[in-house]
């Protein structure tokens, strides 16, 4: 298929309610975008499908549709297409029911992204939420995994950001037009990303954050990943339509267990119910994906803490803070050793990295 008549094919995209199944069967038909693009009346009937109203409005709505002004725009916006005909479409992408006939990029595309995986949650995410979809995370880009979410708020959010943090490619997948960056405070998160990684949308330029965008975006999110982690969801939240969508795709799905009076622990805890897979660390997703980590993936070094020694009194404070937070007080009476002696065993764990202290003396371990 030639691909320099994409401006035809994104111009069939933009023509109101003849979607990516319709569309795909105009190309095949006609044999290429641009025959299917100038096709006349009667022989759009003859396409499996398209009978007189669609033929009709395809008719009427091309004479709205100037490819020149719409291909300026993207140049405008530095965003490129790229179809579901070319090479470079994201393969995992190609083989979902229904996939997205083009869509609209900022970024390199990249065959790492074959081994991706999601990582979705709450908006409203916990703290220790959050620091959990920031330790597997680290976890798997030191294995090379491409990280999609969605650039929401909470989980999305520290997902994309502990993958750039810690040197690894992340996909993010909008709602929207790509010139309208859903939640505005993630704009430069959004940059970052673009530079050494990839935002893209199925929907055009200038669309807006709809509510009824989310759902039909998070099929793409599924479908660009081997698999999909769960990290805290409502029983009604957006992130299990996402992993609904993985089912339907023959995706694995991966949940976070979490406190059963916790509402954001509902959803993930109700899918490990329904066979999801446990997780508590990154090796509980790795061991799925042995051959992919064996054969094409190296891990970075880490540097591990439990070598570096401590003392008696340290390590018993150690163990007293976990991945919740913890007071001061608390830890105190927890250690049953002396003010001093916790004061300053705290700032040592602390300036060596092991436990990080949070607003209010509060004290939680780092990941």
């Amino acid at each position: 298929m030639n691909e320099n008549c994409s401006q035809y094919l994104l111009g069939l995209t933009l023509i109101p309610g003849l979607g990516n199944i319709r569309i795909r069967r105009m190309v095949d038909y006609f044999g290429d975008f641009k025959s299917a693009w100038l096709a006349e009346y009667d022989s759009l009937l003859l396409v499996p499908g398209i009978g007189e109203e669609i033929a009709k409005q395809i008719v009427r709505e091309r004479k709205k549709i100037y490819l020149e002004r719409e291909w300026e725009k993207l140049l405008k916006h530095n965003t490129r297409i790229v179809s579901i005909y070319s090479d470079q479409y994201p393969e995992n992408l190609k083989h979902i029911y229904n996939p997205p006939v083009i869509l609209y990029y900022k970024g390199s595309l990249s065959n790492q992204d074959n081994y991706s995986l999601a990582v979705v949650g709450s908006r409203k995410a916990s703290y220790s939420g959050m620091k959990a979809a920031e330790q597997i995370t680290k976890g798997l880009v030191e294995y090379g995994f491409s990280i999609i979410s969605g650039l929401a708020r909470g989980i999305d959010t520290v997902a994309h950001k502990a993958a750039l943090d810690n040197g690894g490619r992340t996909v993010a997948v909008l709602g929207s037009g790509l010139n309208i960056i859903y939640p505005r405070e993630n704009k430069k998160i959004a940059s970052r990303i673009e530079e050494t990684g990839l935002i893209l949308s199925e929907y055009p330029l200038d669309t807006p954050p709809n509510a009824e965008n989310f759902p039909r975006r998070n099929r793409i999110i599924s479908g660009l990943s081997m698999g999909v982690l769960v990290v805290e969801a409502a029983e009604k939240s957006g992130a299990l339509i996402t992993a609904d969508f993985a089912l339907e795709q023959g995706r694995d799905v991966f949940a976070l267990p979490g406190n059963i009076n916790n509402p954001l622990s509902k959803g993930t805890n109700n899918l490990l119910k329904q066979g999801a897979k446990l997780v508590t660390e990154v090796n509980d997703i790795l061991e799925e994906y042995g051959q992919v980590v064996n054969n094409n993936h190296v891990s970075r070094n880490r540097q591990d803490k439990s070598n570096l020694e401590l003392e008696e009194s340290e390590k018993i404070l150690l163990s007293c803070i976990d991945y919740e937070p913890i007071s001061l007080e608390e830890i105190i009476q927890q250690s049953d050793l002396e003010l001093d002696k916790v004061i300053s065993g705290l700032l040592y764990l602390e300036l060596k990295g092991f436990v990080c202290q949070l607003p209010g003396k509060y004290f939680i371990k780092r990941t």
